[in-house]
């Protein structure tokens, strides 16, 4: 496989997430909030909505080069094309969408983004058990049963909106080699369990699927300054992720955090501490935790490393560029 090339500049932009937070808490210049860049941009309505879900617009730059890469559509095509609106965002200028693994509220907005950057055969890459039904275990009053998830877009869905599904478990390259996906994420550590009770219907049978082994994380180089790490919904746990990061790119210069961590809920709780503690000693310069991070992780992170953390929420741009 082709190098990852280092870039000189990357910038993040949050199209969807859990909360919308409009008021600058620091006043660092890599990490802005949506008045802070959008300025004049604004159209009617003028607010942000929020939703349960991530969608991330990714560029990178090298000199005059430019690549644009959508990670990921929230829940709903209703959201995503609002919160492209008031942000003044050109999803036109998209080359490429990685999707980070095959739940609905990542997945929801797909055929809209596709249709609106109106390119033949746009390449969306995908893991091949991303399409699997999903469930999830539950306990009721009449015993345990599976609660089925709600479904994403059909390949020939995909196909019939202009995208080009490209499937693969390995890592791949993206946006002219400026950009990692992951491909399957090893599971190194013991307290990093994936998604209690989560299923997938193969072959006419509901099989364990608490790994949610096409978790897929997206990874770049800033020159001068190291790692960037992008997740989804990290269901292979942080500190897997970034472990792996550091082997793909041969570095252990972890810059920035950006995304889903899923330290939220009854899956998270005894994952926090140890998470914590392995990002702390990683110390990157930036940590903005999003969609499924939740409040104890959040702010055990602001309270352990608060030079790094950011408030992250809908319409935030993070920054990074070399010195």
């Amino acid at each position: 496989m082709a190098k990852l090339r280092p870039v000189d500049r990357i910038e993040i932009t949050t199209l969807v997430d859990n909360v919308v937070d409009l008021v600058p808490d620091s006043p660092r210049p890599d990490a802005l909030k949506a008045w802070q860049w959008v300025r004049g941009k604004r159209t009617e309505p003028t607010d942000v909505f929020a939703g349960h879900g991530l969608s991330l617009l990714v560029s990178t730059h090298i000199g005059n080069e430019s690549r644009h890469v959508l990670y990921d559509t929230g829940p709903s095509p209703r959201l995503l094309a609002h919160n492209v609106a008031v942000l003044g965002i050109q999803l036109r200028n998209v080359s490429e969408v990685l999707m980070s693994h095959g739940h609905d509220d990542h997945f929801g907005g797909l055929l809209w983004a596709l249709k609106r950057i109106g390119h033949r055969d746009t390449p969306v890459y995908l893991h091949p058990r991303m399409f699997l039904k999903r469930g999830r275990l539950v306990k009721t009053e009449q015993g345990e049963r599976i609660k089925e998830m709600k479904r994403i877009p059909t390949v020939d869905e995909v196909i019939g909106s202009g995208g080009k599904p490209l499937m693969d478990t390995q890592p791949r390259l993206l946006a002219g080699n400026t950009l990692l996906a992951s491909g399957e994420i090893p599971r190194m550590t013991t307290f990093e369990t994936g998604m209690l009770g989560h299923r997938a219907f193969v072959n006419g049978t509901w099989e364990d699927d608490e790994n949610v082994i096409d978790d897929t994380f997206l990874l770049a180089v800033v020159r001068d300054k190291g790692l960037v790490v992008m997740t989804g919904c990290c269901h292979a746990g942080i500190v897997n992720t970034v472990k792996h990061a550091i082997k793909l790119a041969g570095s252990d210069r972890i810059h920035a955090i950006v995304g889903g961590m899923h330290l939220v809920g009854r899956d998270g709780q005894s994952r926090v501490v140890p998470s914590v503690e392995f990002l702390t000693g990683v110390h990157p310069s930036l940590i903005a935790p999003a969609h499924c991070t939740g409040w104890r992780a959040v702010r055990l992170l602001a309270q352990s490393i608060p030079d790094a953390v950011v408030n992250s929420g809908v319409g935030d741009r993070y920054t990074i560029a070399c010195d």
